[in-house]
């Protein structure tokens, strides 16, 4: 089978956070990833920051570029898009076919071992679960310039909606949907320090964005059952779906970054869709 023709929006040479880089790229250009999809264009705001990313990343010289999302859109070479940035408010977004959703976490061992001891009623019926976990990703007092928009919820991208996010989607695979629930939400921190790269600390911003403050273990999940109890903790916090654990992994998985390996595991199923 033809690898699939994949175009990238927000590969970039001078990106704030690496997730592109670290989480995607590594699966697509190893000889696996290669396999599958070949990496055809690439998006970006402007053409000459397409072409940057382009050389930074040693991808050959007939990759596209665009800077225009409705070209690439339309471009028939294309039948895979791989979004990696964030997408500003009253901007359009365009729904493309042949899309995934990054729910990386539901392929990850951890989970689908959940999923298979439920399933085989070992513990009965579950009868409760509670779920104590610590963002690690950031420190709660500050956030580097490269975020700063962290600190404003109308964006959209912040932990909160990142982190928390990918738990509560990992749990209600494991557990199955909400019938009903109740939130409630403090902003203890209104007022952050915005760091360089020295972490030296160059001003501060009002955040409308909630944050925690570690008490316990960084993550502790516990699942009750009529017949017995399921205690999952991980030092690393509630990152499942990305960093939290390198093992256990498939044999093909070792030469990815940890960070990649739940990543490429959706890849990998898409492929074989």
């Amino acid at each position: 089978m033809a690898p699939i023709r994949t175009a990238f929006i927000g590969l970039s040479s001078t990106a704030k956070t690496s997730w592109a880089v670290e989480g995607h790229l590594p699966y697509l250009l190893s000889s696996r990833g290669r396999s599958h999809y070949e990496i055809v264009a690439l998006l970006d705001s402007i053409v000459t920051a397409a072409e940057a990313a382009r050389a930074e990343f040693d991808l050959p010289q007939i990759v596209k570029v665009f800077d225009d999302p409705r070209e690439l859109v339309a471009d028939p070479h294309i039948n895979f898009v791989v979004c990696n940035t964030r997408v500003d408010a009253g901007k359009a977004v365009y729904e493309i076919p042949n899309s995934i959703i990054g729910l990386q976490s539901r392929v990850f061992s951890i989970v689908l071992k959940l999923k298979e001891v439920l399933d085989s009623g070992r513990i009965g019926h579950v009868l409760s679960s509670d779920i104590q976990a610590l963002g690690t990703w950031l420190p709660t007092d500050s956030l580097p310039e490269g975020v700063v928009y962290f600190a404003e919820r109308n964006i959209g991208g912040n932990p909160i909606n990142i982190a928390y996010s990918h738990m509560i989607n990992y749990v209600h695979d494991v557990l199955d949907e909400f019938d009903s629930f109740e939130g409630r939400m403090q902003i203890q921190r209104p007022v952050l320090k915005i760091t360089d790269k020295d972490e030296k600390m160059k001003h501060t911003v009002k955040s409308d964005i909630w944050t925690a403050f570690q008490e316990h273990a960084c993550f502790l999940w516990t699942i009750n059952g009529e017949n017995g109890e399921i205690v999952i903790t991980s030092p690393a916090g509630s990152y499942l779906h990305s960093d939290s654990y390198g093992e256990p992994i498939a044999g093909w998985q070792k030469e990815l970054l940890v960070l990649g390996r739940r990543v490429a595991a959706i890849y990998e199923r898409f492929a074989a869709w």
